[in-house]
């Protein structure tokens, strides 16, 4: 968004949006930030959708983000879905 204007670029890499999908839920949900499970999944759900993602649930997230170093998302993933925390 700029000003009133709204500009959107389109990424043909599924890899790179996955990416993009997993430090967007970085800066949302990392960092010890405390949201619920409901918060979590539609607030995935919607990115996903935004980044033409299959979604994905949260457990697969939690691989994704300890495969990738967002250990601050993994935590908050763990906790949310009952997982002990990654090590």
């Amino acid at each position: 968004m700029r000003g009133s204007s709204f500009f959107h670029l389109w990424c043909p890499d599924e890899n790179l949006r996955k990416r993009a999908l997993l430090a967007r839920l970085d800066l949302r949900l990392g960092g010890g930030r405390r949201a619920t499970r409901a918060d979590a999944e539609a607030y995935v759900d919607r990115l996903a959708r935004q980044l033409d993602l299959t979604v994905p649930d949260l457990r697969r997230l939690r691989r994704g983000a300890e495969n990738t170093g967002y250990k601050g998302l993994a935590a908050q993933l763990a906790r949310l879905t009952g997982d002990q925390e990654p090590g």
